[in-house]
Formats: C-alpha cells, structure tokens, sequence
C-alpha cells in the first residue's frame, strides 16, 4: 500500500515543488534534496508524510516526522522546518490538508450522535501544545491513499473528493490527536476562544490589536491570556503577530507581484525600513532580493 501511495504521488510530480490539486485545501510536495531550517507558516491542518524525514523546530523544541506519519496543527503556527532525508531517487513527498473548525464540529457532533467513539482525553504534544505527530495506522493510509488516487483524475476529484476529506477527517478524530482538534474548535473552551483568535490574526495581518483588545476578544485577563497565547504558540503574541505579517509578506512578493511596499502596507507595517529590517531578520536576506525573483 505504501509503494501504490508514493508511486501515486510521484505521477502527479514529476518535478520538485508544491502543487495545488483541483480539490479545495489539499496541496502535495516534492523535494529532491535535504533542505536548511526555513521559517514556515503551517495553517490548521493536516500533513501527511509519505516519505522522506523533516524535522520542525519551535525554539529548542524538535518535531521529528518520519515516513508513514501524519502531523496535525491545531492552529496556523509559525516554525522552522528542516528536509533532512530527500534524494532524486527517494524525493520527500507529502500531502496536506486544510481543517476547518466547523468541519471538526460538524463532524464531532456526527459521531457522537451515532455513538462512534471520539477521543477527548487529553495527551501530550509535541510542540507548543497544539502539534503532534502520529504514525499511520492502516485505515488511516488506506484513507489517504484513495484520495490520493483521486487526485489524479480531476472529475473524480470532484465528485469523490470531499467525501475522500471527510473520511481522512474521520479517522483522525478516531485516533490520538482528536483531543488537540476538538480543544481548538470548541467555542466555549479557553483554547477555542484562543484558536478564533489566531484566526483572525493570520486572516486580517493588517488589524492593529493590543494585547487588552486581543484578550478582551478571547474573553481573558492581558495577564492570563498573555500565559495561554505563549502556551499555545510558544511566542508571545505580538512576536506572533510579527511572524504572521512577515510570512503574508512573503507570500505577496513571490507569488502575487506586490512591491516592497505595497507588501509591507498590505500587512500593516507604515514603514518600508522597519518592514525590511524585521523581515531580512525572519527570512535571512532583504525582501527585495525575492521580489527580484
């Protein structure tokens, strides 16, 4: 099953990078060499490792995923993330899919009325309190396998595709990180409260919060919010705040065209200087040596 599952995704990549498929929030990669640590952004999701070792780092914290294993984020998350094992021959692979929190609630409700068991006990994670790693069990690559498959043929994707979703779904919530998605989509649970939050954050860079108002908003003390939003995040949440622009900024100059400043404006910095200092600080070099690409 694991052979059908890489040969499946290497016929939709005969090159390295990360594509789109024709099916909403599911994206797959290609790498066909080891990679330095890089900032990355993880939305709330799913990422299937398939094969290939990426390590991802959250200050001395380490996130080992090994072939056959899939990572969840239960909010979007700024690390580092490091390709360690990936060759022509044996490229990493994976395949990510995008959660939402009213997906999770909808189909938690579903479950429990039908009386299918759904873990809520609560476990250790791996990093900042809301990433784990778990290996495949085989329903679970059985799973990602037939929407894998259906992939390759954009009418079946279309017709199966969301179901295929809905099916992954439903075994994750089966198994040992339902805990970590059933917190975070809970509206009357501190870490629901907290993962709105962080959604607005990543959905509207530009808002200028203070901590007062962005702990009024997860119906916290600043004190205790302060406490809650480092534990969930493993920053404080102007550094959050920061990464999240920075990483949007990225994300306008090499794939939508802005310049330096319509980028910086677009996230809410109002000087072009401090804009460039943060991001060459994040990223490693100035913001217009990407843009130039």
């Amino acid at each position: 099953m694991h052979h059908a599952l890489v040969e499946c995704l290497l016929t939709m990549m005969p090159k390295p990078g990360r594509y789109k498929t024709s099916l909403a929030g599911v994206c797959i990669s290609r790498v066909d060499a080891p990679m330095d640590r890089m900032p990355v952004l993880y939305p709330c999701g799913l990422v299937c490792v398939i094969q290939g070792v990426k390590h991802g780092y959250i200050g001395t914290q380490r996130l080992v995923y090994s072939p056959q294993a899939y990572l969840v984020t239960a909010t979007p998350l700024p690390f580092e993330s490091q390709i360690v094992e990936a060759s022509s021959e044996r490229p990493f692979l994976s395949l990510s899919l995008d959660i939402d929190a009213h997906d999770i609630r909808a189909l938690t409700y579903q479950m429990e009325a039908h009386e299918v068991r759904v873990a809520h006990e609560e476990a250790e994670h791996d990093l900042a309190g809301v990433v784990r790693a778990t290996p495949f069990d085989r329903r679970m690559q059985m799973s990602v396998l037939r929407l894998a498959q259906s992939l390759i043929c954009p009418q079946e994707a279309a017709i199966l595709g969301e179901g295929l979703k809905r099916e992954v779904l439903y075994n994750v919530l089966c198994g040992p990180q339902a805990d970590l998605l059933i917190r975070h989509s809970a509206k009357d649970q501190v870490s629901g409260r907290l993962a709105d939050l962080i959604r607005h954050l990543n959905d509207f860079p530009q808002d200028k919060l203070t901590i007062e108002a962005m702990a009024d908003r997860a119906a916290l003390s600043p004190s205790a919010f302060f406490e809650h939003f480092k534990r969930a995040t493993a920053m404080s949440p102007i550094q959050y705040q920061k990464h999240v622009r920075l990483h949007r900024a990225h994300h306008l100059l090499g794939n939508e065209g802005c310049s330096v400043g319509q980028a910086a404006e677009a996230v809410g910095y109002h000087s072009a200087t401090q804009f460039s200092r943060e991001y060459r600080r994040l990223f490693g070099h100035p913001p217009s040596q990407l843009q130039s690409v």
